[in-house]
């Protein structure tokens, strides 16, 4: 008597994947979800970088472009039209100082008559020491040893010096 094998076989046939099968899967699953996660968090930390980044060169280009407005204005002279051929210079055309009391060529200031801009000048045409309102000037402060660029807006006590004046001193740059 024979028996039909293939029928009995057939009937027990494996479906679906082994144990061995679904581990391997789940291994590779794994590996490759973790890859991605990695290249996700790679990607989003260098896209906060390049916005620090970018936010910096930004600051600094604005920091630039009021120091070169601010520094056009030096030696400006209210005065100025009424000098012409009177045979006399402007007292004023060379009031742009290095002053570094720091030893770092940290510091400029300069001055402009401000008769103009509404002020209580006393002597237009005039930029001396009593006329704090007439001294303007940038410096690179150390705080806790970061570089701060500061701007000095002139004031009381005010004169041609970078150590003079401390509370006038305003930041241009965060501290941060």
């Amino acid at each position: 008597m024979t028996t039909n094998r293939t029928a009995v076989s057939g009937s027990y046939g494996s479906r679906g994947f082994s144990l061995v099968e679904m581990m391997i899967a789940l291994a590779v699953a794994v590996i490759v979800i973790g890859a991605v996660l990695s290249l996700t968090v790679n990607i989003s930390q260098s896209s906060t970088a390049l916005v620090g980044y970018s936010r910096l060169t930004q600051d600094m280009r604005t920091v630039v472009s009021v120091i070169q407005r601010d520094l056009r204005r030096a030696g400006h002279n209210v005065n100025a039209i009424s000098q012409i051929r009177t045979g006399t210079t402007s007292a004023i055309h060379t009031r742009v100082l290095l002053d570094d009391p720091a030893g770092v060529d940290s510091c400029i200031t300069y001055g402009f008559d401000t008769m103009d801009l509404g002020t209580s000048d006393s002597t237009p045409g005039v930029i001396d020491a009593t006329e704090p309102t007439d001294w303007r000037g940038f410096r690179l402060n150390r705080v806790n040893g970061v570089g701060v660029v500061e701007m000095r807006a002139g004031g009381a006590g005010v004169g041609n010096s970078c150590a003079q004046g401390g509370h006038n001193w305003v930041a241009l740059t965060d501290r941060a």
